[in-house]
């Protein structure tokens, strides 16, 4: 079944790699002094960038880390996280009826995915946010510099933001649910977002 939606995926990725090449350079991806793209993801026509790679991350590796942390992912953003290693970090987006403002432009910070270790950057921060996971939220990235972007796996999965600077203080499920926002129903839209470009209508 994943490997439908991984044909799907293949396609959001093909496109933002045709209309955003910037985001393949090589930047800031160093660890002390030591880039930390994998060599086999190194563009061998260009030093300063780096190459999408067919990914190896099979169910049973996703299963193993769903069981691990004791969640259930999407199966879109199974297929998302096991169709190419990348080294996208920010992704440029824009929406509209964001608390009343059109037009306005965002990012969001998503989990790279080396080829030498596929799952462990999304294994720490689930590791890291135990808490919000137990109350049903995944996060998936970094909204614009603001507090993660989550499924909410009590609402269908629809991707909600949560303030970093009031989240840590809830307590309760109840609490972050008067706290989240509703960005996007779907992580399809997401991808229409940030990987198409599309100005996705937030109806706040």
């Amino acid at each position: 079944m994943i490997k439908e939606e991984n044909e799907v995926i293949k396609k959001y990725f093909e496109i933002l790699s045709k209309n955003h090449p910037e985001k393949f350079e090589i930047e800031e991806m160093f660890d002390d002094g030591e880039c930390i793209v994998p060599e086999n993801m190194k563009d061998s026509n260009d030093a300063n960038k780096w190459v999408l790679l067919e990914s190896n991350v099979s169910e049973e590796d996703i299963f193993k880390l769903e069981k691990k942390i004791n969640i259930k992912l999407p199966l879109i953003y199974k297929a998302f996280i096991s169709t190419y290693f990348h080294m996208f970090k920010e992704l440029d987006g824009v929406l509209n009826d964001f608390h009343c403002e059109d037009g306005k432009e965002v990012y969001v910070d998503i989990f790279r995915q080396p080829s030498n270790k596929p799952l462990q950057v999304i294994e720490n921060v689930y590791k890291e946010c135990e808490e919000i996971i137990e109350f049903g939220y995944i996060p998936i990235g970094d909204f614009n510099g603001w507090g993660p972007l989550c499924f909410d796996t009590h609402n269908n999965y629809k991707l909600v933001w949560l303030d970093h600077e009031e989240y840590y203080s809830c307590e309760t499920r109840e609490e972050l649910e008067e706290l989240e926002e509703t960005i996007f129903d779907n992580f399809k839209d997401f991808l229409e977002c940030f990987f198409v470009g599309v100005t996705h209508k937030c109806e706040m």
